[in-house]
């Protein structure tokens, strides 16, 4: 039989962590998950690649005490073999931002949340070829959701776009590179005031970072800075935090020498 797919609820209390009990949001096999939150629902979201039918998929989630449940499940994409996905929240519109792969192209929809369910408005085109490494974040400063990418048709170079949410809709602006050369195990944060921060493992001799600067006023509405090493050695599973207190971003990676 497939190995179910589960969650675990943590607690946080004076510096120390601990667990509930897991709870299988899914009984199949599954692959690919990413979630999110929406704070003006009190609900989260996971999304998933379900083994069965190779389609990607989503319950939403609430949490009361030290327990999870989850709502029924509502399909995201069923036009094809899914690849991976990244989820964020538009506190601005109060959306639930759906990034993914299917085949050769990146889609993005927008989701509300209603009560444990969610429907989806119509699917939009990030870019029409193959892509990995996919993360995203939102600025809350211009409303903007910013997805970032390794372009595979594009010689793997390290690309970003910003979209925009309108309705139950959002539409995307045009790629911008951050780094031509191959990069992989992207991780993207909002950093405030208009920036973000992206990590990601540079060809396969280092960790890198670079900030991203949203500007509304121009196409593709973000620029970006110099490009500085976190790490000389090479990297793999680039995740990062922004840790808003301390004004720092934090960076977790697997030092692969």
């Amino acid at each position: 039989s497939l190995p179910s797919v589960a969650t675990k609820l943590w607690f946080v209390s004076d510096g120390s962590i601990s667990f509930g009990s897991s709870t299988e949001f899914h009984a199949g096999g599954g692959e690919f998950i990413s979630a999110g939150f929406d704070s003006s629902n009190g609900k989260f979201l996971v999304v998933y690649k379900k083994t069965s039918d190779n389609n990607l998929h989503s319950k939403v989630g609430t949490v009361s005490g030290t327990s999870i449940s989850f709502g029924s499940e509502v399909a995201v994409d069923t036009t094809g073999t899914a690849g991976g996905s990244t989820v964020t929240f538009d506190s601005t519109n109060n959306k639930i931002v759906v990034s993914y792969v299917v085949g050769s192209n990146f889609y993005a929809k927008v989701g509300t949340i209603s009560g444990t369910d969610i429907s989806y408005g119509n699917r939009a085109t990030i870019r029409t070829a193959n892509v990995s490494e996919i993360s995203s974040a939102f600025d809350t400063d211009s409303s903007r959701v910013i997805v970032v990418y390794r372009d595979q048709d594009g010689s793997n170079a390290g690309t970003a776009q910003v979209g925009t949410v309108s309705g139950t809709g959002i539409s995307f602006n045009s790629q911008t590179v951050f780094e031509s050369s191959a990069t992989s195990h992207t991780s993207i944060s909002y950093i405030g005031s208009n920036k973000v921060f992206i990590g990601f493992r540079h060809g396969t001799d280092s960790g890198k970072g670079i900030i991203g600067t949203l500007n509304t006023a121009t196409d593709p509405f973000i620029t970006f800075g110099s490009v500085a090493d976190f790490d000389s050695n090479d990297v793999r599973y680039v995740s990062s935090v922004y840790h808003s207190d301390a004004d720092k971003v934090i960076v977790f990676y697997q030092d692969n020498t």
